[in-house]
Parts: structure tokens; C-alpha cells; sequence
């Protein structure tokens, strides 16, 4: 089973991307210390391209796609957000299990996901 670096949050924030000279408007579906998952409109995109991501109230996000999967792309942060930017997006670090206002529970992949694991008993 796949090890997590850091707890991810699931969440429904708008956020602006940019790959080479591709731009677009997404969704933030889940978001960690360390990356996060997002709608991608192109599935073109090379593993390992960098990528800029922009969320409202916070500085650039500088990473590179991770992986892509059935219009959802993983994006890799070069840097781990710090504690207080993750604090400034709503997810306190010392209440992984704290929904802040901006996540739709039982929406998104990630919360079918968590769903799918709470009925049969595993983890997400």
C-alpha cells in the first residue's frame, strides 16, 4: 500500500494552472503539505512537467505533474507548504480531521474514495 508524506484534506477550491504555455481555470480536489490533486482538462500532460498553480490569498505554488488519471491530475510541490500557509487555506495541521468551510463533503474523488474505504474497512 502507498505511503502518504502528509495527510490530505479534501477540498473544492478554485485555482488557476499553468503548464508550459497551457493556462486554465480548475478545481482543487484535495490538497496537502506536499501537493494536491486537480480537474485537468488535458490528459497531454508529460509526468514530471513543471507546473504553476494559483490559489486566491496565497503566493505561486511552484510543482510538476505527478500523475494523470480520468481528468484529474497529481501535482508534486517542488517545496512542502508551510504550516501557516496551510493554515492561511483553512486545514490546521493539529486536526487532520478538521473540514474547514471550503470542502463539500462527499463530493470530489478523493471523498468517494474515502467513502469506498470507510464501507469496506481500509484505509484511503
Amino acid at each position: 500500500m502507498e505511503q502518504r508524506r502528509a495527510f490530505r484534506y479534501p477540498t473544492d477550491l478554485d485555482a488557476d494552472c499553468r503548464a508550459g504555455e497551457r493556462a486554465w481555470s480548475t478545481r482543487l480536489r484535495n490538497i496537502s503539505s506536499t501537493g494536491c490533486m486537480i480537474e485537468s482538462p488535458d490528459p497531454g500532460f508529460d509526468v514530471g512537467s513543471p507546473m504553476k498553480v494559483w490559489i486566491r490569498g496565497v503566493p505561486t505554488i511552484e510543482g510538476a505533474i505527478a500523475w494523470q488519471h480520468r481528468g484529474h491530475a497529481g501535482i508534486r510541490f517542488a517545496l512542502p507548504l508551510s504550516s501557516a500557509l496551510m493554515a492561511k487555506l483553512g486545514f490546521s495541521p493539529s486536526e487532520p480531521s478538521r473540514a474547514p468551510a471550503t470542502m463539500r463533503r462527499g463530493s470530489g474523488l478523493h471523498a468517494q474514495m474515502i467513502k469506498r474505504a470507510e464501507l469496506t474497512g481500509q484505509a484511503a
